[in-house]
């Protein structure tokens, strides 16, 4: 790859604050390997046009909103594929949350990207930057044979399995031995560690997420010119982020969805049908504020394609009801709005809070709602799951105008299909008892056909983590492994299967898996946000969308990309 030279503007721009910061920074590493300093760093994200790459100048690979060094106004990033090089084309981005350059090329599944470019002489060293990213692979894709080595950079060696890395810090194609380096963890702390006499640094036990490594080398007697400016040592400083895998040889990875809410809200119904995101109700305003003011009187959807992307707009839909802590799933081609809660008192009023009977259907090809048979008893702070061609609720309670409400200890379910058919309107609901399991503030999801019911609250106002399965085909209830974490994290839970496997996620930010109802749950990687009350749905196949809720700051507009990708980290 060559270096890319931008030529001198430096000394011709007002230097804000901010950029003189950015040059102190860049002292601190000439002068010290093992000081923590703004570097170039590669990374990729995924998008609703699918993985892309990324570019930008931070302490850390977690640090992306440091400002993009105005002499960098191009930048040569190759793909790796097949042994050849392939140029891709980024743009310079400055958002709210990234500031630097985006690929506008999708990547493949897997890969390598790499940049060498160089900054300039500063304080008579000549500054030059290597970045490299790697992605779901075991090892690098190899480079093109005719490629010039490149100044420093760090190898990825291979990687053993999940958690385990091994390394290289080569220069000019040479191992460096004792080379001082930087690891950046994924839950961002920083360590100093140093190569052996092969240039090989090991790591075990790193945790999934973005492992991030930084390097320099100062090579003093090198002499030259360089845009009229003379030197007297050159500086190399290579980087490179890695995608770690979780435990069972996959990775998820984590990214705002550059696309938020409408409005903060928590405790809604939101589902995925047909290529559109729907989202209904919920509550908005003060956490402990109940009124009709606090309840979201919107019915939304947007594409999926459209989320992130700038004519991604909100649509509004006809509305019934206004309520929060309801229910929403697809069938067929339609969106069903099970339970929920209204109020009837005004803000400031004492509070009258009512739990529905409510079972609506809403067909998108006419935009028309329709009333179908109600729940046995009115129900909110529920959740629900289609198993087969049958709808199950699980959890939650009764309000009857004050705060007292009738804790429920059954479940219910109905038969979904074609009208005239076994049709919704001839279907029935059926009550089945549910021995230990009096929760509200639920989730509901589906393993291996069998209804999964996790977390919540008691009616003794303990928090829960305990899952309850129940086997339709047996009818039978049992206990499995309980969701981890402590604290309030099972209260206002969410799930979802993916890809064969339960993924659960609550209040400690943390994504928990479960491959089978008689397994352990493992830790398949993190929210950027961490968040209770939200909703966790398909974006793909292997993708998932976490959007709204509430944090420890109030409700949360935001939405969170999350992928999950077959990861070649533990064995081809």
């Amino acid at each position: 790859m060559r270096m890319t030279n931008i030529g001198h503007d430096w000394a011709d721009r007002k230097m804000s604050k901010r950029l003189v910061c950015c040059v102190w920074v860049l002292v601190a590493l000439v002068v010290s390997n093992r000081a923590s300093a703004h570097s170039l760093w590669l990374a990729s994200e995924n998008s609703a046009a699918g993985r892309e790459a990324i570019a930008y100048f931070g302490e850390s690979p977690s640090d992306r909103t440091y400002h993009w060094p105005d002499r960098w106004q191009q930048l040569d990033v190759a793909l790796r594929d097949g042994g050849q090089q392939k140029s891709l084309k980024t743009v310079i981005r400055d958002e709210a949350e990234f500031v630097g350059r985006r690929g506008t090329d999708a990547l493949p599944a897997r890969g390598t990207i790499e940049t060498q470019v160089r900054y300039g002489v500063y304080h008579g060293t000549l500054l030059n930057y290597v970045a490299k990213h790697v992605w779901a692979n075991r090892r690098e894709d190899p480079r093109a044979k005719d490629a010039e080595p490149l100044s420093l950079e760090i190898v990825l060696v291979e990687a053993g399995g999940p958690g385990t890395v091994v390394l290289q810090i080569v220069r000019q194609a040479t191992p460096l031995a004792k080379a001082q380096a930087n690891l950046y963890l994924p839950s961002g702390e920083r360590r100093e560690i140093v190569a052996d006499e092969r240039g090989r640094i090991t790591l075990n036990e790193i945790p999934a997420g973005l492992l991030g490594v930084s390097v320099s080398d100062k090579r003093d007697g090198e002499v030259g010119v360089w845009n009229s400016e003379s030197y007297q040592s050159v500086t190399n400083i290579a980087t490179m982020t890695i995608e770690m895998p979780a435990k069972e040889g996959r990775q998820i990875v984590s990214q705002a969805a550059r696309q938020e809410l409408p409005v903060a809200i928590s405790s809604f119904g939101a589902a995925v049908c047909d290529g559109y995101l729907y989202v209904y109700g919920g509550h908005q305003g003060k956490a402990h504020d109940h009124s009709r003011d606090n309840l979201h009187a919107q019915f939304l959807r947007i594409p999926l394609a459209r989320i992130g992307q700038r004519d991604g707009a909100w649509e509004e839909l006809p509305m019934e009801t206004p309520v929060q802590g309801l229910a929403m799933v697809s069938y067929a081609g339609r969106v069903y709005r099970i339970g929920g809660m209204t109020a009837k008192n005004r803000a400031g009023d004492d509070e009258q809070l009512y739990s529905v009977d409510d079972f609506s259907c809403f067909d998108p090809s006419s935009l028309q709602w329709r009333s179908l048979p109600p729940l046995p008893q009115s129900r909110s702070s529920h959740d629900a799951v289609v198993i087969g061609d049958r709808l199950y609720v699980a959890g939650g309670w009764s309000l009857m105008g004050n705060s007292d409400g009738k804790w429920h200890d059954t479940i219910c379910t109905i038969r979904m299909g074609e009208e005239g058919a076994q049709g919704e309107k001839s279907a029935q609901w059926r009550s089945i008892r549910a021995p230990g399991l009096m929760r509200r503030a639920v989730a509901a999801g589906q393993l291996g056909g069998k209804l999964v019911v996790i977390g919540g609250i008691d009616n003794s106002g303990a928090v829960s983590r305990e899952v309850n399965v129940y086997d339709p085909a047996k009818e039978e209830w049992t206990m499995v492994a309980s969701l981890p974490g402590e604290g309030m994290n099972g209260f206002g839970v969410s799930a979802w299967n993916l890809d064969g496997r339960l993924l659960a996620g609550g209040s400690d930010g943390v994504i928990y898996a479960l491959a089978a109802v008689d397994s352990d749950w493992h830790t398949a990687g993190h929210c950027a946000e961490s968040r209770f009350f939200h909703r966790m749905l398909p974006m793909s196949e292997r993708s998932l969308l976490i959007l709204g809720g509430a944090s420890r700051s109030g409700h949360l507009r935001s939405m969170e990309h999350i992928s999950w990708l077959e990861s070649d980290l533990s064995g081809n």
